[in-house]
Order: C-alpha cells, then sequence, then structure tokens
C-alpha cells in the first residue's frame, strides 16, 4: 500500500469513530505514541496511550493525607 492510500484509511476509520480516542474528559492523557512499520507491501500502525483516571488519584491522595495524619 502507498502512503496516500494507508492515510485515506485512516481518515476513513476516523469518521466512523473507529479510531482511538486521546482526548476522553475521564481520563487524562499521560503519554501516546504511534509506531509504524513498513515492509514493501505490508504496514503495522501500533497505537499506544497510557491514561491516568482521575477519581484513583483522587483515592491516591486521600489515603497519602491519611497516612501522614496517623504518622
Amino acid at each position: 500500500m502507498k502512503a496516500n492510500e494507508i492515510l485515506q484509511k485512516l481518515d476513513d476509520f476516523a469518521e466512523d469513530y473507529n479510531f482511538p480516542v486521546l482526548d476522553n474528559y475521564n481520563f487524562d492523557l499521560a503519554q501516546g505514541r504511534i509506531s509504524v512499520f513498513r515492509e514493501t507491501d505490508n504496514w503495522l500502525i501500533v497505537f499506544e496511550s497510557v491514561f491516568i483516571y482521575k477519581i484513583i488519584t483522587s483515592i491516591h491522595n486521600e489515603l497519602l493525607k491519611n497516612i501522614r495524619t496517623l504518622i
């Protein structure tokens, strides 16, 4: 496949909302990376993302406050 065909496929997926969403209001994006590996006829596109869940962070902070109070 040629690069413009790959870009068109990615655009088609994005139009159908079948694409990794990095702007989720329930999670904070900590880190993201896209890796592309290519041979003559084959492509591999890997989407990696690490998110922080706000509620877990809040619970963790409360636990730390309670531990400091106990000490």
